[in-house]
């Protein structure tokens, strides 16, 4: 049973999601009671994942009158939701096109930018947006952006002269910067409503809030300053599972800092998972390998090693149109070879991949449905230009969509 705060310390492909499960359960069959059990992850998936092992588990282990649904399972912002919103009638939260538009009706206002107006709306702003989501995971508001306004203004300076910003001029980004501000203040002024990342700043600061046994953190690589503090203040045992290998939210503030601080933690018990049951030795060796050329000390890599026999040599392929190479390597692979899987990086690339796809008439299927909607907000925008507007082009466009 666990009796002090963990951090178990994994590689890819080794079970994380099992072993949180197992240890739930191992808690339950010990006499805790489900309700005292928080567990937190960052996607919905995840979530889904994490209900589906833990059900299975109390089936196998015969334990009844106890469903995965009695055991608190949520992603940070769920939780925070539940427990700011479960005695409130309104539960609304600022949408992203809620927040796009004011901030694109300050710049309007500001007449910040000479171009067109689809460029503004379809590029700055979402670039604008993502920013201040961006910062919020910081903790960081207007006011604190006026309050230190000259040292970022240095900051930005410096940068400048030392040759890290290029493509900009300097006066340029100086006026960026303030509308950057006035966008960010005029937004937070005006939604009407709390938006995701006020959902944590508004949980953090719960004096009441609900305090559990046991919490499990997963993916804790990818928490932010303010996730982790929401993480160890929620519960009197904490069991935190992360791989630094596999950051990728540092798009919303998630810091390895964070990871890294537990690691020197003395007061924290330390665990690994060094055995990967999802690829053969070959991919394995190859990716250790490679990772190592770029870090030193990664000493959950010592003895890292599969279940799954050698596989076949890993082929590398240096293009510089990754999306276009993917149709050479398509075309080159016999019929016969079975099913093919691409995974590409972004949405955009995935669009892209798509479109030769269709091109090709090559029969497939995709996890994002990015294609689908961009074609489609093409093919209703067309549409309406033709109906509201009197131009022959609009109205030539408008037809030779699906609604005409």
């Amino acid at each position: 049973m666990i009796n002090r705060d963990t951090l178990v310390i994994s590689n890819p492909g080794t079970g994380k999601t099992t072993m949180i499960s197992n240890e739930v359960i191992n808690l339950i069959k010990e006499g805790v009671k489900p309700e005292k059990i928080l567990c937190i992850t960052f996607t919905n998936n995840a979530v889904s994942e994490l209900q589906k092992n833990i059900d299975k588990l109390l089936i196998a282990n015969k334990i009844k009158n106890v469903t995965a649904y009695d055991v608190n399972i949520y992603t940070f912002h769920a939780l925070a939701f539940q427990e700011l919103f479960q005695s409130k009638a309104e539960k609304n939260i600022v949408s992203y096109n809620i927040a796009r538009y004011l901030i694109y009706k300050k710049l309007r206002d500001l007449e910040a930018f000479n171009y067109g107006r689809d460029y503004v709306i379809e590029d700055i702003v979402p670039k604008l947006e993502n920013a201040i989501r961006y910062i919020k995971s910081f903790g960081i508001m207007p006011v604190d952006i006026a309050k230190n306004r000259d040292m970022i203004m240095e900051s930005l300076r410096r940068k400048y002269n030392s040759g890290i910003v290029r493509n900009i001029g300097l006066e340029e980004e100086e006026y960026l910067f303030d509308y950057f501000y006035q966008a960010f203040n005029y937004y937070e002024e005006n939604k009407e409503n709390p938006d995701f990342n006020d959902l944590l700043f508004q949980f953090q600061k719960l004096e009441d809030k609900k305090t559990y046994e046991y919490v499990f953190v997963d993916e804790l690589q990818d928490v932010n300053d303010i996730e982790s503090r929401i993480a160890m203040s929620t519960g009197n045992v904490k069991f935190l599972v992360g791989d630094r290998k596999q950051s990728i939210f540092g798009f919303q503030g998630g810091a390895l800092s964070v990871f890294n601080s537990l690691i020197g933690n003395s007061g924290i018990e330390k665990k690994d998972l060094k055995i990967n049951y999802r690829s053969t030795e070959t991919i394995l060796a190859y990716s250790k390998q490679y990772y190592l050329k770029f870090e030193n000390d990664v000493p959950e890599l010592e003895n890292f090693r599969g279940t799954k026999k050698n596989g076949n040599k890993v082929k590398i392929v240096e293009v510089d149109s990754p999306e276009e190479s993917v149709m050479e390597v398509i075309n080159s692979i016999p019929e016969s070879s079975g099913n093919i899987g691409i995974i590409a990086r972004t949405n955009s690339q995935i669009d892209t991949i798509s479109s030769l796809l269709d091109r090709y008439n090559i029969d497939y299927s995709s996890d994002s449905n990015v294609h689908t909607i961009n074609q489609a907000k093409k093919d209703i925008t067309a549409f309406l230009k033709g109906i509201l507007y009197d131009r022959p082009d609009d109205i030539i466009n408008a037809m030779v969509t699906p609604f005409s």
